[in-house]
Order: C-alpha cells, then structure tokens, then sequence
C-alpha cells in the first residue's frame, strides 16, 4: 500500500472540518456533547497549514494527519480517515511509516487519543505504549 502525504492549503480548512465531523463526532458526543459550532471554532483556532497533510491513497484523499516534530519527538496530533476508507489497513500502514522513520531517525513517536477511541487497540499493537492519562485521553508513545 503506497501512501503519500499531500499539503493542505487554508482552502482546504473546510474539508478539513467536514473529515473531522464525519470520523469523530461519534467519540467526541459522547464524551463532551457535539456542539457543531463550538467544535468548528476549536478547529479553526488550530488550525495551521504547516503541520495538516492530506493523506494520499492512489491519487484520492482518504484522510488527513497532524504532525509536529519537537527536539528527539514526532508528535501525531492528530490522524483522521473518512469512514468509508477505514478498516482497509491504511492507518495500519501510514502508522508503520511513521514508525520506520521514527527509527530512521532515532526519535519517538507520541499521540494522544480519546480512551474510547477504537485507533487505541491499533496503536497499542502497533507497539505503542500508555504513559499518562486524564479523565478522558491516553497519552502514548513509541520509543524507537
């Protein structure tokens, strides 16, 4: 499975929010309330064309992640797949690139996720590990 990152750009922002709906809404409503509004302010305050890239499946966008590279740390801020993609081994292959060259480059990978997100079962086989946690996220990391 050959996946390409792509840049987004600030006409991307929203297609970008409408990903966001249709992947975490589900999660999101059940811990916090879906407030379509408030929930697309928040995304548009972090929003940053620097670290959003969609992600390239045979020339179609099927999802889109966050990365944001610290000192020895990639952080996966946030990684997002249509429904109708999901389930095919693309999260599972995009998270073993990552993992490749988290190991290239001898740093560590990080996320946070919702703890009833389903993703956690394959980052946890994946090898990632539960470090931290609050009311409502895991905080994971890779060490490679």
């Amino acid at each position: 499975m050959k996946i390409k990152f792509s840049p987004v750009s600030l006409n991307d922002l929203q297609l970008l929010f409408e990903l966001h709906s249709v992947s975490m809404s589900e999660i999101v409503a059940q811990i916090f309330g879906w407030d379509e509004g408030r929930q697309k302010a928040m995304f548009c305050e972090k929003f940053n064309t620097m670290d959003h890239f969609w992600i390239i499946l045979d020339d179609t966008p099927v999802g889109a992640i966050r990365l944001k590279e610290h000192p020895g740390l990639l952080e996966i801020r946030s990684l997002e797949i249509y429904p109708q993609y999901q389930k095919q081994g693309i999260g599972t292959a995009l998270i073993q690139n990552l993992i490749q060259r988290a190991h290239h480059e001898k740093i560590n990978l990080f996320l946070r996720s919702f703890q009833i997100n389903p993703a956690i079962h394959l980052f946890m086989r994946m090898g990632f590990k539960i470090y931290d946690e609050n009311d409502t996220h895991f905080m994971m990391i890779y060490r490679s």
